[in-house]
């Protein structure tokens, strides 16, 4: 399962380091400790939120324990040479632009026939997590 209380912990301990970190004279220790919490943390949260991918591809849910949840987002999925000699055609550019040409994607009837789309899973903690 998620392993919430334990980021929770060493999210809490990250912050007291970063506290004694700005108090203590000997900052070689802290730092020392301070990049072994950060990295603790690091590792946390990246098992946190694989696990969340896990538990949403076999659920379907995007609302989970804590806070945490999931957000679909929409990836356009083309060949650069094709958007591009589809934007020099319609007079658009003489480079592409491909944040334009996603913005433009967004909308049905603008979207060429090329354009295909592809949902990226992202998963979200908070930095607050309600345990």
């Amino acid at each position: 399962m998620l392993k919430l209380e334990e980021l929770a912990k060493a999210r809490k301990w990250l912050g007291t380091i970063t506290e004694e970190w700005r108090l203590i004279v000997d900052a070689h220790s802290v730092k020392k400790e301070f990049e072994g919490a950060r990295a603790a943390v690091a590792e946390l949260e990246a098992d946190v939120r694989s696990e969340l991918v896990k538990m949403h591809e076999k659920t379907g849910e995007k609302k989970f324990e804590g806070g945490c949840g999931i957000r679909i987002r929409k990836k356009y999925v083309y060949e650069y040479l094709d958007a591009l000699d589809w934007a020099i055609e319609r007079g658009l550019c003489l480079k592409l632009d491909a944040s334009v040409f996603d913005e433009a994607c967004k909308i049905d009837k603008l979207r060429p026939d090329f354009v295909g789309t592809e949902d990226i899973i992202v998963p979200v903690v908070p930095r607050k997590l309600d345990v």
